[in-house]
């Protein structure tokens, strides 16, 4: 990162009184570069600003909010992108305390810090039945149980059947019209109506392109052939995908922050999320 310092900005005009003056013209100014080492390097710096646009550009999730949500909470993801339908402040996490057992709650902003004066409605939502709610959601927006699943019971069942099945048949019905072709010219040579020199060259042709088509359909039955352990493991994997579920199972702050652009509150039971695209869906949560 390089370093600039404007020199004599100020000098002096007594040398008696030590008075300094604002230098306006009166001296000459000296521009220096890589006056001192940077606190941090160039990338670094760069990557910040980048940081601090992007945050403060961040749109309000709500038109009853007054300000843009733009505070920034690397702890959370849904400090960033959970807003209250009714008044359109952020939610905030607590930690309440339930007969010694810690309980983190979500709670409106604007509730928590004025009581009901401005946000009459909006509800707290215990953390884990939020994150029920929310991981249901991603579920379904995945909708990975059906579609992924019989994405790989296809790419394995290609496998077992063999991706080059199409080109053994293509060449099994090339062997049978060189066998025809053949018996067309035999009936040609009964019946004298063709000159053996041109025969022998189309019998040899014939023979020439046989070889080659039996040479590659070996190839292929040899690629093809699958043992039996092979074949087991293959079925077993079949009925692992055809019993397993494909759902998330744990919340995770990081795949949140990737797929959602923001949760609305609607009430103590039911939260809209709008998904990155703008799919939006309403989920209910638990009481």
């Amino acid at each position: 990162m390089v370093i600039y310092a404007l020199l004599q900005k100020t000098y002096t005009v007594d040398c008696i009184t030590h008075k300094k003056a604002k230098n306006n013209g009166e001296r000459a100014k000296y521009l220096v570069t890589d006056a001192h080492d940077a606190i941090i390097d160039r990338d670094t710096y760069n990557l910040v600003q980048q940081e601090m646009t992007r945050r403060s550009s961040l749109r309000k999730k709500s038109d009853k909010c007054v300000t843009a949500q733009g505070k920034y909470s690397g702890k959370y993801a849904l400090t960033e992108i959970m807003v209250c339908s009714e008044c359109g402040s952020a939610y905030r996490r607590q930690t309440w305390n339930i007969h010694g057992r810690k309980c983190p709650v979500w709670r409106c902003v604007s509730r928590f810090d004025n009581g009901n004066r401005y946000c009459k409605q909006s509800p707290s939502i215990h953390e884990d039945k939020l994150h029920k709610a929310i991981l249901s959601a991603i579920n379904e927006y995945y909708d990975c149980k059906d579609n992924i699943k019989e994405l790989l019971k296809n790419n394995v069942e290609q496998a077992l059947a063999g991706v080059s099945l199409k080109e053994t048949k293509e060449i099994q019905k090339r062997l049978r019209e060189i066998d025809d072709a053949r018996n067309d010219y035999i009936t040609l040579i009964a019946a004298g109506t063709m000159d053996e020199e041109a025969l022998d060259e189309q019998f040899q042709k014939l023979y020439v392109e046989e070889q080659e088509l039996n040479a590659r359909l070996k190839e292929l039955e040899e690629s093809n052939k699958i043992d039996n352990n092979k074949r087991n493991r293959i079925t077993q994997a079949l009925k692992n995908i055809d019993s397993s579920s494909c759902e998330l199972t744990e919340y995770n702050d990081m795949l949140v922050r990737k797929l959602i652009e923001c949760i609305k509150v609607n009430s103590k039971t039911e939260i809209t999320i709008i998904f990155k695209g703008g799919i939006e869906t309403t989920v209910e949560v638990e009481k």
